[in-house]
C-alpha cells in the first residue's frame, strides 16, 4: 500500500542505483517503490506510516541511533535482541569513498567504520539504553580491534545524529570510564554517510540460525 514519510525529516534525495543514505534510516522507513529507490536525508527521527496506520492513528515518532563495536554480524544480533529496537541495518560509515565494498573497506584505505544503523522506540526504549548495550558488547578501549578482528574498520564509535545524542554520548562514556582502568578509545562524532553493507552480511548470524528474539540471552557466537 501507499507510505507516507511525515517530514520531520529534512528532505528527500533520489538515487536508485546507490546505497547511500545520510546518517542511517533503516530500510522498512525508507520511501520504497519496485522500480524507484528514494534515500533519506539525515534525521534522528522519523516517522513512517502507512495508509492503515495513519487511519488507526496507531504509528509513532522513531528515532535513530549509530554504532561501530567491531565486525558488525554480532553487534547486530545483539541489538536486534535488544525489547524496543524495530531495525536495524548494518553498513560502512565516516568513510571517504562512496558506495565502498566490503573488500575496499578490508584494506583499512576507505576509513569506513563497520557501523549497525537502529530505529527504534521511544515509548519501549531509550538512547541510554542502547548505549548501555553499546558498551557491553565490546571493548571499548582497544584501538581499532575487538578481540581477533584488527583494523580501523574495526574501532568503537557513537556517531551522533543530534546534539541531545552527543551530550548523551559524552555523559554516558564518562559514566562507563569509572568502572575501568584502561581509557576508552571511541571516538563519539557526528554521523555522516552511511552505506548499506551487502546483503549477504545482513542478519548474517541470525540467518546462520542464532536466536534474535527479544530477550533472548543465549551466547553470541561470531563466526558459527
Amino acid at each position: 500500500g501507499k507510505t507516507t514519510i511525515i517530514p520531520v525529516l529534512s528532505s528527500i534525495l533520489s538515487r536508485p542505483h546507490q546505497k547511500m543514505f545520510i546518517g542511517c534510516v533503516a530500510p522498512q522507513f525508507r520511501l520504497i517503490r519496485r522500480s524507484v529507490t528514494s534515500r533519506l536525508l539525515h534525521s534522528s527521527r522519523v516517522i513512517a506510516m502507512s495508509d492503515n496506520q495513519l487511519d488507526n492513528n496507531i504509528s509513532k515518532p522513531q528515532s535513530v541511533a549509530t554504532f561501530a563495536a567491531g565486525c558488525f554480524w554480532g553487534v547486530q544480533l545483539a541489538f536486534d535482541r535488544l525489547p524496543g529496537v524495530l531495525e536495524t541495518t548494518v553498513g560502512y560509515t565516516q568513510g571517504n569513498v562512496d558506495n565502498p565494498t566490503y573488500r575496499q573497506v578490508c584494506t583499512d584505505r576507505t576509513n569506513h567504520a563497520e557501523a549497525i544503523c537502529i530505529v527504534y522506540d521511544e515509548s519501549q526504549t531509550s538512547y541510554e539504553a542502547l548505549l548501555n548495550k553499546f558498551w557491553a558488547i565490546h571493548d571499548p578501549t582497544t584501538l581499532n580491534r575487538q578481540k581477533n578482528d584488527k583494523g580501523t574498520q574495526y574501532r568503537s564509535g557513537i556517531y551522533y545524529h543530534s546534539e541531545d545524542q552527543r551530550k548523551a554520548a559524552l555523559a554516558s562514556k564518562e559514566e562507563h570510564q569509572k568502572t575501568l582502568i584502561k581509557p576508552i578509545v571511541t571516538e563519539i562524532m557526528e554521523a555522516k554517510q552511511f552505506w548499506d553493507a551487502e546483503d549477504y552480511h545482513q542478519k548474517y548470524l541470525e540467518k546462520g540460525g542464532q536466536c534474535a528474539d527479544k530477550g533472548c540471552e543465549t551466547p553470541i557466537r561470531c563466526y558459527g
